[in-house]
């Protein structure tokens, strides 16, 4: 890929509102590579939007929405776009931080009085607005799985207090306010209760009629109303099926529903627009976006105020966004005002997010990238669907040697694979795949945890005790492991 290195560093001969030559180049290469890169990751559709001269120069729909094919994918098909949800809920917490109404470094329990965090060793006064906006205010829960069509929505009180189901967590602080970076989706749902008592609005109301118009993202909600779901893709996992259209009480951190074109309206307001239109378009002033696009902690945390800003050699910014059939990604590099928005309808997709993503960094000239691979998700789960387990261990280690050079081997790829088939309730299969997981590496605890989790599931007590007591032999702090081998050790009793 690095034939296409030059890219945006040649001027453009191009006309207003179309992408340059070299960037049509570029885009050839996609186009030619996509339809093979669907079938190889079981991936039904993606669509993908360039921004040059921060405007939208190329937007397309490949594949389909459905796993029957009979719809296709185009520029105004509906995505679920996972976290880049926190970015559009940030836009809506700096406008309210711009009228007055909040201040940025104050701490959130001086504007929420629904909920209060819980008792930790730690001074809730430094869980700041601010701090919540960049993952540095200490709290926990990473992230949020959602609930199918027909569960009824707990309220978010319920949601940040971990009082949904027996195994949900609350949000709780964990660490110092302002001393590192952890990622919290829990955090973005406590400034969605807090955007609803300071406006006296629904999150998804103020959030439509303060960022979502204004910037022109008409087919953009964070309300999945049957109007939005009739021009959705389907959702599909990593085998390509069709899954459950999943819904969130936590729409700050996951639920915002949008099109390509809408998404890329959205990453090029990050920058100058072609007729001088400044970042924030209107909506949010220039030096706020300027504010919230550099990193935090001294530059030693990798984002700013929703955006991902790390430092590298070229300032490029964005968000990527992951839920159960839906991944996703936008970054944009601000100073050479261009960017790339993709969006994928499968689990599978996750893969080709990442290799184009790789590849458009090589680019714009990024440094420190190394060769673009691709995820070997695709070469597994296809292996498997053609001649199952049989001679899974030798065919693995064969493949892993000679075609090392274009796609990524890891113990996490494996044992992923496993648990879409413990998912589906295959657990020889996933059985398998971890035994041969723990003979590949030994010495990773999570190996061994994954096989105890899937013996654990078909009732296999002792196999599952043994297995989970060498991952806590190998990793004393696996708490997890801990619980589940206190639970298994109560019912051999």
């Amino acid at each position: 890929m690095r034939l296409f290195w030059l890219i945006f560093l040649i001027p453009s001969l191009a006309r207003a509102g179309e992408p340059s030559p070299k960037t049509v180049e570029f885009i050839q290469h996609l186009e030619r590579k996509i339809p093979g890169y669907l079938n190889e990751f079981n991936t039904l559709g993606i669509a993908i939007a360039f921004i040059e001269d921060g405007q939208i120069v190329y937007e397309k729909g490949f594949g389909y929405q459905d796993a029957a094919k009979t719809r296709r994918v185009d520029h105004q098909t509906g995505f679920n776009i996972g976290s880049i949800s926190k970015t559009i809920a940030a836009w809506a917490v700096m406008s309210l931080v711009e009228e007055g109404r909040i201040d940025l470094d104050a701490p959130i329990s001086r504007y929420v009085k629904r909920w209060k965090l819980p008792p930790s060793e730690f001074d809730p006064s430094g869980v700041t607005i601010a701090r919540l906006l960049s993952h540095t205010a200490g709290l926990s829960l990473h992230g949020y799985p959602g609930f199918p069509p027909e569960a009824k929505l707990p309220s978010l009180e319920a949601s940040l207090s971990g009082e949904i189901n027996a195994t949900s967590p609350g949000v709780t602080q964990i660490m110092e306010p302002g001393t590192k970076f952890k990622y919290s989706g829990g955090g973005y749902t406590l400034l969605q209760l807090m955007i609803e008592e300071v406006t006296g609005k629904s999150f998804e109301d103020y959030a439509r009629e303060r960022i979502l118009k204004p910037l022109g993202m008409k087919s953009a909600d964070y309300h999945l109303s049957e109007k939005m779901l009739a021009n959705a893709s389907n959702a599909h996992d990593m085998f390509g099926e069709e899954i459950p259209y999943i819904r969130f009480t936590a729409q700050a951190a996951a639920g915002l529903q949008t099109t390509i074109h809408d998404l890329g309206i959205f990453a090029a307001a990050t920058v100058r627009g072609p007729n001088g239109e400044p970042p924030g378009r209107g909506v949010l002033k220039p030096e706020t976006i300027a504010m919230m696009l550099e990193p935090t902690l001294d530059g030693k945390s990798p984002t700013g105020l929703g955006y991902f800003a790390p430092k590298r050699n070229i300032k490029v910014v964005g968000h990527g966004g992951d839920n159960s059939g839906w991944h996703a990604n936008f970054n944009v590099a601000v100073n050479e005002r261009v960017g790339m928005v993709i969006l994928t309808n499968a689990d599978g997709g996750s893969v080709l997010r990442d290799r184009f993503t790789c590849e458009w960094f090589e680019t714009i000239g990024v440094e420190g990238r190394g060769p673009c691979k691709s995820y070997s998700f695709g070469l597994i789960i296809n292996r498997l669907q053609e001649h199952g387990v049989i001679d899974f261990k030798t065919w693995y280690n064969e493949i892993e040697k000679s075609q090392g050079d274009e796609y990524i081997f890891h113990e996490m790829i494996i044992n992923q694979v496993g648990f879409e088939f413990i998912n589906k309730e295959k657990y020889e299969q996933a059985i398998t795949l971890f035994q041969f997981n723990t003979e590949k590496y030994p010495e990773s605890f999570n190996t061994w945890d994954s096989l105890g989790y899937a013996y654990m599931k078909m009732d296999k007590i002792q196999p599952a005790i043994d297995n989970y007591r060498k991952s806590i032999e190998l990793n004393p702090n696996n708490e997890e492991g801990k619980m589940y081998l206190k639970e298994l050790l109560e019912k051999a009793k």
